[in-house]
């Protein structure tokens, strides 16, 4: 879960808004969890990251 949200928060830092995130149906190489994120340009406060560490803590079984 850290490292999504990471990734969702460097995007965010390069003007990238939050607006979906799902689990990959297709596993990593190594057989790991990886996830879909949907960015759009131009972060606002309805794609800030923090409303998305739920999903994301929920998506990863840390919630």
């Amino acid at each position: 879960a850290d490292a999504v949200a990471g990734v969702l928060w460097q995007a965010w830092d390069a003007g990238l808004g939050t607006h979906g995130v799902i689990a990959s149906p297709i596993a990593g190489t190594h057989g790991n969890q990886e996830y879909v994120v949907h960015f759009t340009p131009g972060a606002d406060d309805d794609s800030n990251p923090t409303q998305w560490l739920d999903t994301v803590n929920r998506l990863a079984g840390a919630a």
